[in-house]
C-alpha cells in the first residue's frame, strides 16, 4: 500500500500486559519487517522505554477523550491516513480505520465489569464495528462472537493471533545468580492473570484447598484493574496461598520456571496468553474446557470444567501425580509454541493492509 499508516498509541500509556502488550508486540514485529508506520500518542504521554519506531506526541486530552477528539483531529490534519488501533476501541467517527476487538466479554458477561466500562464499551463498540474498514481479532472463536453479538459479516474480520511476549519468551531471562532460592526450593502451583471475575480465582482457591496438600502452595500473580468488579478472595486464603499482585517480567519468568503446574480455568477468553508463557517455561498446564482455549492449545493441556471445583481439583491432582502425562504435555506445549509468532501475525496484518 502507498499511503502512510498511523497507529493509535494510547496502549503505550498503560502498563505492558494483556491488550497493551498485543499493541506493543505488533508494533515491534512490524518494525522488524521494515513496514513503515508512525505511532501517535497523547501529548503528555510518558513512555517507559525507548522505542525504535516513529512516535508523534499530540493533543491535550488523555484516555478516551484523547482517542475520540485529539487523535481524529490530528489524522484529519494529515490528509485522512489509514489508522490502526490495537486496543479494544478507537475513534468511532474516523472511518479510515482498522480496529481490534479482542473479545466481547462485556456483552456476554456485563456483570464482570464496572458500570463505567460497560457504558463506554457497549455504547462505542457497535458503532466502531460498523464504521471500521476492517476488524482484527485474536481467534476464530472471537471472530464468531463478533459476528453473533455485533452482527458483522465474517469477511470484515481478520484473525491475528497473539504470541509469546518477547520479554518472557525463554527461561534464560534471569541468570542463575539472580535466582530467589526460597522460590526455587518450594513446591507450588501458579495462576497468572489480571484480577478479573472471568479468571475464576475463587474456584482455583477452593479447588486447591480440596487437595489438602500441606507440601504445596498456590501463588496468584496479576494486576487489579479498576475496570473489573472486585471479588473478595481474602476470606478463603490460608497460609499456603499467596496473592502477589503485579510482578516484573523477569520475576514472572522465575515463577513460571519453578512451578509444579500452571492453572488457568478461565470462564471466557479471546486467546489467553499466560498458558503459552507457562509452556515456554516447561510448566504443565490445566485449562478450562472452553472453545477458545481448545482452539489455541489443542492437546497440550489437561482440561477441566471451570464451574466445577471438583473437576478443577481432579485436574490439579492429575498433573501433580502423573509423570508420563506431564512429560507428554511438555512435548505438546513445545509444538504449540511454534504455531504462534509476532512476525507471522505482523505479516498477516501486512497482507490485510495490502488490500487497501
Amino acid at each position: 500500500m502507498s499511503e502512510t499508516v498511523y497507529i493509535n498509541g494510547r496502549f503505550l500509556t498503560h502498563r505492558m500486559a494483556g491488550i497493551p502488550r498485543f499493541g506493543y508486540e505488533m508494533c515491534m514485529a512490524l518494525h522488524r519487517l521494515n513496514f513503515p508506520f508512525t505511532v501517535v500518542v497523547p501529548g503528555d504521554a510518558v513512555l517507559s522505554q525507548d522505542l525504535p519506531f516513529d512516535i508523534v506526541f499530540h493533543g491535550k486530552f488523555r484516555s478516551h477523550l484523547w482517542e475520540q477528539l485529539d487523535l481524529p483531529r490530528f489524522l484529519r490534519s494529515h490528509a485522512y491516513p489509514l489508522l490502526i488501533s490495537f486496543s479494544g476501541l478507537g475513534p468511532v467517527c474516523y472511518r479510515n480505520h482498522i480496529s481490534t476487538i479482542h473479545d466481547v466479554a462485556f456483552m456476554r458477561h456485563p456483570e464482570w465489569f464496572s458500570s463505567s466500562y460497560n457504558l463506554i464499551y457497549k455504547s462505542l463498540t457497535p458503532v466502531l464495528a460498523r464504521q471500521a474498514k476492517k476488524i482484527l481479532t485474536v481467534s476464530n472463536f472471537s471472530k464468531r462472537e463478533i459476528e453473533d453479538c455485533l452482527h458483522i459479516g465474517g469477511d470484515k474480520i481478520a484473525v491475528i493471533y497473539n504470541a509469546l511476549s518477547s520479554s518472557i519468551h525463554c527461561s534464560e531471562t534471569l541468570s542463575h545468580k539472580d535466582e530467589d532460592d526460597s522460590i526455587a526450593g518450594e513446591r507450588y502451583m501458579l495462576a497468572v492473570s489480571s484480577h478479573d471475575p472471568r479468571k475464576n480465582f475463587l474456584r482455583i482457591i477452593q479447588a486447591f484447598k480440596l487437595l489438602r496438600r500441606s507440601d504445596l502452595k498456590l501463588y496468584i500473580i496479576g494486576d487489579m484493574p479498576k475496570v473489573f468488579r472486585r471479588e473478595n478472595l481474602n476470606a478463603d486464603i490460608d497460609s499456603n496461598i499467596r496473592i502477589l499482585g503485579h510482578v516484573e517480567d523477569k520475576v514472572l519468568s522465575r515463577y513460571y520456571r519453578h512451578a509444579d503446574l500452571f492453572v488457568y480455568p478461565s470462564l471466557y477468553e479471546g486467546f489467553g496468553i499466560p498458558p503459552l508463557e507457562a509452556m515456554a517455561h516447561e510448566c504443565p498446564v490445566l485449562l478450562s474446557d472452553i472453545p477458545s482455549l481448545r482452539e489455541i492449545y489443542g492437546d497440550s493441556a489437561v482440561y477441566c470444567d471451570p464451574y466445577d471445583i471438583n473437576s478443577i481439583a481432579v485436574g490439579m491432582e492429575r498433573l501433580l501425580s502423573d509423570v508420563a502425562l506431564r512429560e507428554n504435555l511438555l512435548k505438546q506445549g513445545r509444538e504449540v509454541q511454534t504455531r504462534y509468532s509476532w512476525e507471522a501475525s505482523a505479516a498477516k496484518l501486512v497482507s490485510v493492509l495490502n488490500e487497501y
